[in-house]
């Protein structure tokens, strides 16, 4: 049966493998994740975010369009609304859904003047990936959030933060459209428009851009040590030790109960305690 590893997923696996696995093996996930009831605020604005930006660059792109950001304003902050209404879980930085739409209308406006005015988008949100020659079963598979006329890739945050390694998730999407469009892909670069506290002037458009040699070793590298880790896993497990191919990272900054689903949890507990 293949196993679909998606390239959004490698950041987390290079952490800590734990953590990737129980959020993207099934049956460790149906049976060890802790379970929760309501969504992170970070990740249902980012979701927001993200279909508005899509929405604005997909009618330049096809109608010559450059709409006005408010109207997409109005929509993400409708969705946002009903979402937040379903109940999320709130942060230090968006800590009630007035906070949430104010953040909202400023990073899409930014989104507006700093990429739409300018971006020549190709594909957005296109799927790409490949089959992992010799373990053909392992298919790494993503939808970049944007793909550039000439081939320059995007990938766009609308994190509270501006740390984070994105080199093997770069690496996966340049390798992907290498395979999909059968043509070199130019470059790899993360744009962050950073979600603020409501006193805190909101942020530029900040562009990383990323070496496109090294994100492609580091993703072959991780994409081969995931092959191999749930080889051993189908292969090798028993009752008494049936996630040892999975190395757990104590010292991440995401081992906590906040940030990690296996946190607390025996599958986590009985390999890092």
């Amino acid at each position: 049966m293949p196993f679909y590893l998606s390239i959004s997923s490698l950041p987390t696996f290079a952490d800590c493998q734990g953590r990737w696995a129980i959020n993207n093996v099934r049956e460790i996930k149906s049976k060890y994740r802790a379970k929760s009831t309501q969504k992170n605020v970070g990740s249902v604005f980012g979701t927001i975010a993200h279909k508005a930006l899509s929405n604005m660059l997909e009618l330049k792109r096809d109608y010559g369009i450059i709409q006005d950001w408010r109207i997409e304003y109005a929509l993400a902050a409708e969705e946002f609304s009903k979402q937040v209404s379903a109940g999320v879980r709130f942060d230090a930085t968006t800590g009630k859904l007035e906070a949430g739409l104010l953040q909202l209308e400023r990073v899409l406006r930014e989104s507006w003047f700093s990429i739409v005015q300018h971006a020549r988008p190709e594909f957005i949100e296109m799927p790409v990936g490949f089959a992992v020659a010799g373990d053909e079963w392992l298919n790494v598979v993503g939808h970049p959030d944007g793909c550039m006329i000439g081939g320059g890739i995007k990938d766009w945050k609308f994190s509270s933060k501006k740390d984070g390694n994105y080199m093997a998730q770069g690496g996966g999407y340049l390798l992907g459209y290498r395979s999909t469009h059968g043509k070199e892909p130019k470059d790899f670069e993360l744009n962050l428009i950073q979600r603020v506290g409501e006193t805190l002037l909101q942020p530029d458009l900040l562009c990383i851009p990323y070496d496109k040699t090294a994100c492609i070793e580091i993703a072959t590298k991780q994409i081969k040590l995931a092959a191999g880790a749930l080889k051993q896993y189908d292969s090798e497990r028993t009752e008494h030790k049936k996630n040892w191919s999975f190395n757990f990272n104590g010292n991440s900054k995401y081992c906590n109960k906040k940030s990690c689903g296996a946190h607390g949890t025996e599958f986590c507990n009985q390999w890092i305690a």
